[in-house]
């Protein structure tokens, strides 16, 4: 009785089986071997543990379960809530990502500049390292972005590229990673680590985390959970938004961060089928852009943020300023910053 009662109250704000199953694992093997040693002594604890992790994985996998099957009813239903108010219909109104107001659409506001992979194109620097990130806090810019992968045995690291230097991040270690060197000689980071300087930093600048998608969904949803936790731990929530090409990654971080800022990437979706399901911003290329400008409108009217990457050329930043996108995702942070915020 007493396993139970600490198994339903430690699982009953589970995410999804995965969580619960581990959860359940822990609290069965304490809870088990603290009753096996009162009841048999020294094996009996060791009998109790085992039994216990056991049930309390079993258990925990079952409601983990249900609370996925409940979180997929109640994002169907809101879909279907919405189907009769669409995004024309409703009242603009401005938003307020991470403190930067921004303005009703019609106005063509300046668009707030985001560091692709930090300040990397100067002397000294490399993209997603120390030194990028701490050049682009000292911007002082409104965000600088970086890109994170899982490994193997669950370590979150920055780097862009699936495969760098010929090892593939998400099939290896945390040993293999730390052993390569970014192009300015910086070992490879954990997130932990960039977190770290952002923390102590008392820069504006804001983080923006791309969370990699990983060949396989669950790992995606496995590496922002991940990602998540780090963030929480920094105390970082506050001055991070989030992006993905992974849909599963994206909705993982809209239900473990209610209110925080995430936004899609891949171009594929407009913005109504993405608020559903709790997302409130499309990050994407240019071209997708071009190709489907009512975009912009629609995603404002839905109160979503629009970001439009990678735009290093001052004529497509002017361009895209003119439609009336919120960030600008450029590999030149300076450039785009003199043009629209010359000091």
């Amino acid at each position: 009785m007493i396993l139970a009662m600490a198994l339903v109250l430690t699982l009953t704000s589970c995410y999804n089986r995965v969580e619960g199953a581990a959860n359940g694992a822990s609290v069965g093997s304490i809870v088990g071997g603290v009753l096996g040693s009162i009841v048999g002594g020294r094996h009996g604890q060791d009998v109790g543990t085992l039994v216990g992790l056991a049930t309390g994985a079993v258990a925990g996998h079952t409601i983990g379960a249900a609370e996925e099957k409940k979180t997929e009813r109640r994002w169907r239903q809101r879909r279907l809530d919405i189907q009769d108010d669409m995004p024309q219909e409703r009242e603009l109104i401005p938003r307020e990502p991470l403190g930067y107001s921004i303005e009703q659409p019609q106005t063509k506001p300046a668009p707030l500049t985001i560091a692709h992979r930090g300040e990397w194109k100067s002397q000294g620097s490399a993209q997603n390292s120390r030194t990028s990130l701490e050049r682009a806090l000292e911007m002082g810019i409104w965000g600088t972005e970086i890109d994170v992968w899982l490994t193997r045995d669950n370590h979150v690291m920055v780097n862009h590229d699936a495969t760098f230097q010929g090892v593939t991040i998400q099939d290896t270690t945390y040993k293999a990673c730390k052993r390569l060197r970014l192009d300015n000689g910086e070992k490879m980071p954990e997130l932990y680590q960039l977190l770290n300087i952002m923390r102590k930093s008392d820069s504006p600048t804001g983080l923006v985390l791309e969370v990699k998608k990983h060949r396989d969904a669950q790992r995606s949803r496995d590496c922002a959970t991940a990602a998540v936790e780090a963030v929480r731990k920094a105390g970082l929530l506050e001055r991070t938004m989030w992006i993905s090409f992974s849909i599963e990654a994206c909705q993982t971080i809209c239900q473990l961060l209610p209110d925080a800022e995430v936004a899609y990437l891949s171009g594929d979706r407009a913005p109504h089928e993405l608020y559903p399901m709790g997302i409130n911003g499309i990050d994407y290329n240019i071209k997708h852009l071009r190709q489907n400008p009512e975009w912009v409108d629609e995603a404002h009217r839905l109160h979503m943020s629009v970001n439009v990457w990678t735009v290093d050329d001052p004529k497509e930043m002017r361009e895209m300023r003119d439609l009336g996108v919120d960030f600008i995702t450029t590999n030149e942070p300076e450039r785009c910053e003199r043009m629209f915020r010359p000091r």
